[in-house]
């Protein structure tokens, strides 16, 4: 049997990238005096504590997200030789909205870190919604929203193999365009480097 090896390429690149993050931010919070902890469950990449004035213990769940810019126009290129990337995009899922506390967003150009974004979910939540898509209207707070993700990743984990039926799609949409992100108009741009987030 013959291996893509375009595919096993584009796994590896993924993976890689994914591990150079998780390793750049554990040495980040580590310094930060956070512990450390990998998390192999689903909703959350880290687990991070830290004892706050000495006594009261902090928890953390982060969701680590990391952007390539290079791989987007790669896969441009490789789709249609005539159409260039515009745009990146990557989804926050409901699993990981009612999991997760907080989400750390990293923008490589390949290994060049063009910046490290931290927010809670709940500031993710307001940036987009200050967007105005349609399918956030409805909901008037961040917990009521979390409350239609918690449902929605329920019935996702219950669901029997070959169930055809749709699901609202709940996810959080974090993209930019190229354009908007290098003149610093992305709208999650005012978390760059907030480790104070946390």
């Amino acid at each position: 049997m013959q291996i893509n090896s375009n595919l096993s390429i584009e796994t590896t690149r993924k993976k890689a990238l994914e591990r150079m993050q998780k390793g750049i931010i554990a040495y980040k919070l580590s310094n930060l005096g956070w512990d450390v902890s990998e998390h192999y469950g689903d909703g959350f990449d880290l687990l991070c504590l830290r004892n706050q004035d000495g006594t009261q213990e902090i928890a953390r769940k982060i969701e680590l997200k990391a952007v390539d810019l290079k791989s987007y126009s790669r896969e441009a290129k490789n789709k249609s030789h005539s159409r260039k990337a515009k745009s990146f995009s990557q989804a926050i899922s409901p699993n990981e909205i009612v999991a997760s506390t907080h989400i750390i967003i990293s923008i490589f150009n390949e290994i060049e870190l063009k910046g490290h974004f931290v927010m809670s979910i709940r500031q993710v939540f307001n940036a987009v919604k200050k967007k105005k898509t349609s399918k956030f209207k409805k909901y008037k707070s961040f917990s009521e929203f979390q409350k239609a993700a918690w449902k929605v990743s329920q019935k996702k984990v219950l669901r029997r193999k070959g169930n055809k039926k749709k699901l609202p799609r709940l996810s959080l949409d974090i993209g930019c365009t190229f354009k908007k992100f290098n003149k610093g108009d992305w709208e999650l741009d005012t978390f760059k480097d907030k480790w104070d987030n946390l």
